[in-house]
Order: C-alpha cells, then structure tokens, then sequence
C-alpha cells in the first residue's frame, strides 16, 4: 500500500514537471523558429529534456494504472 501511494505521488511530481517542461520546451521551439541567437543547443536540450519527461510520465501512468488495476 506505501508503495502504491509512492508511486502516485511520484507519478504526479513528475507530470507537473513535464508541464512545465512543456511550456518551456514551447518558448524554445519558439525561440528557434525565430533563430535570433547563433548558438541554440540549450533550446535543443530543453527540446530533448521534455522529450524525456514525456516518456517517463507516461510510463509511470501506465505503470501506476497497471498497479490499481491489479489490486482489485
């Protein structure tokens, strides 16, 4: 049961994470569409990064649901 909610609890930190990831992964692909700088990489990173994030959240959502949906 400690785990469960654990994992919960994780599975939330890291969506709210990726939202904000989101966001500012938006403002960077923003930033390169503009090409304003001559130096970008630290746009592609926060590209990857979220990139990242997504797939971890999403396997924590699928692995949390897997998990309830077990218990019963």
């Amino acid at each position: 049961m400690v785990q469960v909610k654990k994992l919960t609890r994780m599975t939330v930190a890291v969506g709210i994470m990726t939202a904000i990831s989101l966001i500012l992964s938006f403002l960077a692909l923003t930033d390169i569409n503009h090409n304003n700088e001559a130096d970008l990489s630290q746009e592609w990173a926060m590209v990857r990064l979220t990139f990242f994030l997504i797939v971890l959240f999403m396997g924590l959502a699928f692995a949390t649901i897997w998990i309830y949906s077990q218990r019963k």
